[in-house]
């Protein structure tokens, strides 16, 4: 039997609640484990947190520590910086739309998925061409 994923959401606003509640229900029937939350408004992360009966993290390291599986449901302008740092730490990353707010971000984070910052290939060409297609609008 394969080990569980553990996941953990970044950005528990009006979204990002709603990814913590789905996290919360596939782990209510076994099928990941859900190890917790983080947002940068530690109230927000607290109330969640505490909803779903899981840990908050107070800083993104703490939740690298600990999960394996990364939600990103954040403001766009932060998903770039945010994806990139958890790819590094060689995690595993569900990046919400837009994936970045500017096509120079989209085509490098293309890029770093060829290899994920790692060397590992993980995604097949046929999708790579079409998220560079859809990054570059005209190219």
């Amino acid at each position: 039997m394969s080990e569980k994923l553990q996941v953990a959401v970044l950005g528990v606003g009006s979204l990002g609640k709603e990814h913590a509640r789905l996290y919360a229900e596939l782990a209510a029937n076994g099928q990941i484990e859900f190890a917790g939350v983080h947002d940068v408004s530690l109230p927000q992360a607290i109330k969640i947190a505490e909803k779903y009966r899981v840990p908050h993290f107070a800083t993104l390291t703490e939740a690298l520590q600990t999960a394996n599986v990364f939600s990103i449901v954040t403001p766009t302008s932060t998903h770039f910086a945010l994806a990139k740092t958890v790819l590094a730490a060689g995690k595993h990353v569900l990046l919400e739309k837009p994936m970045t707010d500017n096509s120079a971000q989209a085509a490098e984070f293309a890029d770093m998925l060829i290899t994920d910052l790692t060397g590992r290939q993980r995604y097949r060409e046929g999708f790579l061409i079409e998220l560079r297609v859809g990054a570059r609008p005209g190219h």
